[in-house]
């Protein structure tokens, strides 16, 4: 009967043995439950500057990101063209000159570092910088740019560290009838991104981001791409993976 009575009480506490409070293990372990964005915005650039100081000084925290980079990005994501040519009414020999010239030209173009507005880096490499920003600090903006040069295209991507995405400093309080802003990117009533608020300044410690005003910064639409690290549907930025800034990373420092 004791054991009937017990069994009853487990079916109506819960059957997952993570949400006992009876166990010493668990007793104190009581997080408050957020949104998706209230959980992480708050401890975002905590967060990123231990991210980054791992990335920097942690060989095993280091070794893991670069090996994650090297496994999916490898030395850069090549295009590989393939028309639909039932569809276009195109024989397989028309497709595939169209395939190999379009590969041919984009190659010229990604290989180039004009394709970098900062003429730094070709297309192919800057697909690990942006790989290696998502992975410390959960973002990275690639914004699409037009600047005349002595390639064929003036195309050209650049790269946004997520610091300088950030809610402009007269919108942090929410207005009546005022579109909502989580941490720079502005939502529609479907909770789609339709702009991003970018502080237009190469330099940004936190200082100058605090006092920036709407005139420093640009309302990015339809040119700008999260790449971002997204573990909750309803999340609008960017999170970091776990491994970036875990305990075991901490206890890497000497944080025993």
């Amino acid at each position: 009967m004791a054991m009937a009575g017990k069994r009853l009480g487990v079916q109506f506490a819960g059957q997952y043995a993570g949400a006992r409070r009876d166990k010493t293990s668990l007793r104190n372990f009581n997080p408050a439950a957020g949104s998706a964005d209230s959980d992480a915005i708050g401890d975002l650039p905590t967060l990123r500057a231990r991210s980054r100081d791992l990335g920097r000084n942690a060989p095993i925290a280091r070794g893991a990101r670069n090996t994650s980079k090297t496994n999916v990005v490898g030395s850069g994501l090549r295009l590989s063209a393939r028309l639909q040519r039932e569809i276009l009414g195109l024989s397989d020999g028309e497709a595939e000159a169209w395939e190999d010239y379009t590969e041919v030209l984009f190659d010229l173009w990604a290989s180039e570092k004009t394709a970098s507005v900062d003429r730094k880096t070709n297309f192919y490499e800057m697909q690990a910088l942006a790989f290696t920003s998502a992975w410390d600090s959960g973002d990275c903006f690639p914004l699409r740019r037009y600047k005349e040069s002595t390639s064929f295209l003036a195309l050209c991507v650049q790269l946004i560290e997520a610091d300088r995405v950030c809610t402009p400093y007269d919108k942090v309080q929410p207005r009546p009838g005022a579109p909502e802003i989580r941490d720079s990117v502005e939502l529609d009533a479907d909770g789609e991104a339709v702009a991003y608020h970018v502080l237009n300044v190469a330099c940004f410690p936190p200082t100058v981001i605090a006092i920036a005003g709407a005139d420093e910064f640009v309302r990015a639409t339809e040119e700008i791409v999260a790449t971002w690290v997204g573990h909750y549907n309803d999340a609008a930025i960017g999170h970091l993976p776990a491994e970036a800034v875990s305990l075991d990373g901490a206890v890497l420092q000497g944080d025993a």
